[in-house]
């Protein structure tokens, strides 16, 4: 693995690594809300907007993401269909386990091993790396997410993650889904899809 310049990074490479599920340790939830159940929540469809911030590469992407998530074989399976501001599309497989006292392990395409995943009190808690490819040279690099997805008052889904690398804080990803019965974010995320 390579040390990673991020002079050297274009930041399309770096957008493509940072627009995962997203989440911050100090996360403050009103007294009366429920808490998150990552498979009730994401069951069927939603939609999010979201925003990529690396400062150190002077980089702050916006995209929308519809997921659509569904039970199957003791497993529930995420799918996450990105587009970007800049029309650049993505897609990303979440695979999730669940396990006894709200813990679950998960997989996905770019996840290095498994990510740990764990309800604490009304938010959900996410942790892992990932492996992030450089398309002109082929070096990769390991990134560390922590995010925290909670809902808010009015019912959506809010997913802050911190992003680090070898321990040093590089960015941040804010995601706030709805359900896909929204028109409006539907609509803004459907015409992004179609271009």
């Amino acid at each position: 693995m390579k040390q990673m310049n991020l002079g050297r990074w274009r930041w399309k490479e770096m957008c493509l690594a940072l627009t995962v599920l997203a989440g911050s340790f100090s996360v403050l939830t009103p007294a009366n809300a429920a808490p998150l159940v990552l498979e009730r929540w994401f069951a069927g469809e939603t939609i999010g907007e979201g925003m990529v911030s690396v400062p150190i590469a002077g980089l702050a992407r916006r995209f929308c993401v519809i997921t659509r998530g569904k039970a199957t074989g003791g497993r529930f399976i995420l799918v996450e269909d990105f587009v970007y501001d800049d029309g650049e599309k993505e897609r990303k497989t979440w695979v999730f386990t669940r396990f006894a006292n709200g813990r679950y392990a998960g997989q996905r395409e770019d996840v290095i091993g498994e990510a740990v995943i764990w309800q604490d009190g009304d938010v959900v808690r996410l942790a892992y790396d990932i492996e992030l490819k450089n398309k002109r040279d082929r070096s990769t690099t390991r990134l560390h997410f922590s995010d925290v997805i909670r809902l808010d008052p009015d019912g959506l889904a809010v997913n802050d993650a911190n992003i680090s690398f070898f321990g040093v804080p590089i960015g941040t990803t804010r995601v706030v889904f709805s359900k896909s019965s929204r028109l409006d974010a539907r609509s803004a995320c459907n015409r992004r899809q179609a271009r």
